[in-house]
């Protein structure tokens, strides 16, 4: 399953599959949980859905949406943590704005 980019379009046939396919949804269930229970890091994030995350934090609020859109009463799929900013603390160092902006 990819969790990047594309995942606005995968998301909704996700759902779909998991309201229609008790052992598709219980596989499904049971690897969400078992993420949530354990927790990622964003080393293993990156390995495992090829997305830049800065935090575990960020992750972990993803997949609890993501849970909450397959399984819950969520209208729409979560949007996947934004890869294209800065590090943190590169966004907040002075230089940054400088070193970014060409100028």
């Amino acid at each position: 399953m990819e969790f990047g980019g594309e995942m606005w379009k995968t998301a909704p046939r996700v759902r779909d599959r998991a309201k229609s396919d008790p052992k598709y949804a219980e596989k499904l269930r049971f690897s969400l949980d078992a993420l949530l229970a354990r927790g990622t890091n964003p080393v293993e994030w990156e390995r495992l859905a090829g997305g830049i995350v800065f935090s575990s934090e960020e992750v972990d609020q993803y997949l609890r949406a993501f849970y909450d859109y397959v399984f819950g009463d969520r209208p729409s799929p979560p949007e996947p943590p934004d890869n294209e900013r800065l590090p943190p603390e590169e966004a907040s160092a002075p230089e940054a704005g400088r070193r970014y902006s060409g100028t």
